[in-house]
């Protein structure tokens, strides 16, 4: 399912990508969208997938530095766990969330309630069909996205307000010094 997802981001972004990169060395010198893949431990979750040039894909990135670049006019995709959700939302990027399991579906209908991100369900059936229609549905949702980009852009911003209300990481790190000190 991973490869629908990133398949389907392709497909959806590949209007967008400038032909004329032949390779990553000019990718840098274009306007398409750059494409950032954190793939986990995996190693087989890009098989057979062909990235375009302006594309980087690592086991790991240091997702919460990407997202503090971005701003509310990029898209960021994840499962739709809890310090995804947050990290998104604290950084005013809309999101597409592909839940899969545990919170992530609860947190999924959150951010779309707010209007900061589309969800893709996770296939009920199995077989190449339903993995077609998967990768089909993401690269829907992605387009969707990018057509009402305005509204979900706003959206977006408001989320990251509100969050930044309660104080983020500066608020966090205060009560947890105070409850080292209080001995809690």
């Amino acid at each position: 399912l991973v490869q629908s997802v990133i398949n389907g981001v392709i497909d959806a972004l590949s209007p967008f990508f400038d032909q004329s990169i032949l390779s990553s060395v000019k990718a840098d010198q274009t306007d398409s969208p750059l494409l950032i893949c954190a793939t986990g431990q995996q190693p087989d979750c890009l098989d057979d997938i062909i990235l375009p040039p302006n594309s980087i894909a690592r086991a790991t990135v240091p997702q919460v530095d990407i997202l503090r670049c971005m701003d509310s006019t990029d898209l960021f995709v994840h499962h739709g766990g809890q310090n995804s959700t947050m990290e998104g939302g604290s950084c005013g990027i809309p999101m597409v969330v592909c839940p899969t399991f545990s919170d992530q579906p609860v947190n999924a209908a959150k951010l779309v309630r707010l209007k900061v991100a589309l969800s893709v369900a996770r296939p009920t059936t199995s077989g190449p069909e339903a993995v077609e229609e998967y990768r089909k549905d993401v690269a829907n949702v992605v387009s969707t996205i990018i057509d009402q980009e305005e509204s979900f852009s706003v959206a977006a911003t408001k989320l990251k307000e509100e969050v930044a209300k309660g104080g983020g990481e500066v608020a966090a790190e205060a009560i947890l010094l105070k409850a080292i000190k209080d001995g809690v």
